[in-house]
């Protein structure tokens, strides 16, 4: 029978269980129950899983029995147990539960601005979810932005009702470009606290309404008076003096020299 949810969500479902080769049923009959689990795994099945009976005692040994379970894991995990249905008289009926706990939804979302090549930080409190203290490692996701930072990365967390732990998420660009994104995770032996850290920079405001202090438009009557001269082509016009220069001198040597 499987159960797969969302880390800190739950299943629930009522099983129906046949008894097959049950012989000697003389009239109702009680059964019982026992879970058998990995031995390192028993802390967290033990807070995780819940067999509760719902129609235990059958008169029919066509009759299965119905038990409720209900998987509620507080972080991701994956493994099997066994859950064995026991007869007083001797008698056991194994049924083989798979559990899959998978990653949770974000706990919280975090954003840090910090400028280029400086280091800005926030810090938060966390408790355990249980009157002791925890050891726990905090860490972020493999695929997480390298300028994210967590501290402590590991200890012990706070025993609920206390002031619990102090964690501080550091965020230090060395570029500017797209948002810088990870997931911190914190996990103890038995739950896993999630969050979706965002780096970002500060916003740059474009100033408004500021004036040009360089002119570069000509003023009215400057600009009006362009293009109205007439264009003179100074090389015709040397030309021509030249040549009238010329022509005077030739005929003043003429006159000079008649009789």
């Amino acid at each position: 029978f499987p159960f797969r949810c969302k880390a800190k969500t739950s299943a629930r479902r009522v099983l129906e269980l046949p008894l097959r080769s049950l012989a000697g049923l003389s009239g109702p009959e009680t059964f019982t129950h026992e879970l058998i689990c990995p031995p390192n795994m028993e802390g967290i099945i033990g807070k995780s899983l819940t067999v509760n009976p719902v129609e235990p005692t059958i008169t029919d040994p066509n009759q299965p029995v119905r038990f409720q379970v209900t998987f509620e894991p507080l972080r991701p995990f994956s493994t099997s147990v066994k859950l064995v249905i026991v007869r007083s008289t001797g008698g056991r009926w194994p049924f083989e539960l798979q559990l899959d706990a998978v990653d949770p939804d974000p706990d919280d979302h975090i954003t840090i601005e910090a400028n280029l090549r400086t280091t800005s930080s926030v810090a938060f409190r966390l408790t355990n979810r249980f009157a002791a203290y925890a050891p726990f490692q905090a860490y972020f996701s493999t695929d997480s932005a390298m300028t994210l930072q967590v501290h402590p990365s590991s200890g012990l967390l706070g025993p609920v009702d206390t002031q619990g732990t102090v964690f501080t998420v550091s965020f230090s660009p060395t570029e500017y470009g797209k948002l810088q994104r990870g997931r911190l995770v914190i996990q103890t032996e038995d739950t896993q606290w999630a969050y979706e850290v965002t780096g970002t920079h500060p916003h740059v405001m474009v100033p408004q309404n500021v004036s040009s202090r360089v002119e570069s438009r000509l003023e009215t009557h400057i600009a009006g008076q362009l293009g109205k001269h007439r264009h003179v082509n100074a090389v015709k016009r040397n030309m021509t003096t030249t040549a009238l220069a010329i022509g005077r001198e030739r005929l003043l040597n003429e006159n000079q020299g008649s009789p």
